[in-house]
């Protein structure tokens, strides 16, 4: 899976580093199984059975057919799972960044499975990744799709995806916007570098909000802060209440 951007709101520490191990925290903790059941159902994109030509968005029992897949493969192989890269997400979807609805009215996705093999990518909510979905076909020829919460390591999302189907717990998904990607920020650095985030400097804040205290508000209506981030690397800004530091926005691609 390519690099994809992340976004982090919490409470400010009294010092940036302390902020950033407690966002730190919080995204580990997120990644943890909880003792619930999950939230998210396997669902099928397709019935390939005589009596139903197409079903959309039905609990389907050959979803099990995941099972069969025992690895993440950049080459499609039988029991394997391949990431579909950018070119072949703008052939299907007409966008690097398909939502879930957009994912699931495709026919196309399902006529090109092939027995044994699947594909995985990210669904978005606007432009962070929420879930990956799962698309494949059982060495039986069923064809199956499973919808798991968003962590940026795409073997993990394969044994949350077979843990669903079997029932088993997974995170639970209600705050994975960015949790899993900010894990790659490693350091507070002064300038831009990979593992590391730095501030805005305060010409840069004057030009994006007309000052140099943004409020939490201004900072979340913003569509061009990713523009100079590069891979691997993490930006912070600090919100205000007035004069008062509030919280700390973090954000960047991850490495991944």
């Amino acid at each position: 899976m390519g690099s994809v951007p992340y976004m982090k709101i919490v409470p400010y520490r009294g010092n940036i580093r302390s902020t950033l191990s407690r966002a730190r925290a919080l995204a580990k903790a997120a990644r943890r199984p909880k003792k619930r059941p999950p939230r998210f159902k396997a669902r099928v994109l397709f019935d390939t059975g005589p009596s139903a030509p197409v079903v959309v968005n039905d609990i389907f029992e050959r979803a099990t057919g995941i099972l069969e897949i025992v690895k993440i493969c950049d080459e499609p192989y039988t029991g394997s799972a391949s990431p579909l890269n950018e070119a072949k997400l703008l052939d299907l979807f007409g966008t690097t960044r398909p939502g879930r609805d957009v994912a699931e009215s495709s026919f196309r996705l399902a006529d090109q499975q092939q027995r044994g093999k699947a594909v995985c990518f990210p669904l978005f909510h606007g432009d962070v990744p929420s879930e990956i979905m799962f698309v494949g076909c059982s060495s039986g020829g069923g064809l199956f799709s499973v919808v798991v919460p968003y962590v940026a390591d795409t073997g993990l999302a394969l044994e949350n995806a077979k843990a669903l189907v079997q029932g088993r717990p997974i995170p639970d998904g209600d705050d994975t916007d960015g949790t899993a990607s900010i894990l790659d920020i490693l350091i507070i650095s002064d300038e831009p570098a990979v593992g590391g985030a730095c501030p805005l400097k305060a010409e840069k804040l004057l030009e994006l909000f007309g000052t140099t205290k943004p409020t939490r508000e201004m900072a979340e209506s913003k569509n061009d802060l990713f523009d100079d981030v590069g891979r691997g690397e993490g930006r912070y800004i600090v919100l205000h209440e007035g004069d008062a530091p509030m919280e700390v926005m973090f954000y960047g691609y991850s490495v991944d």
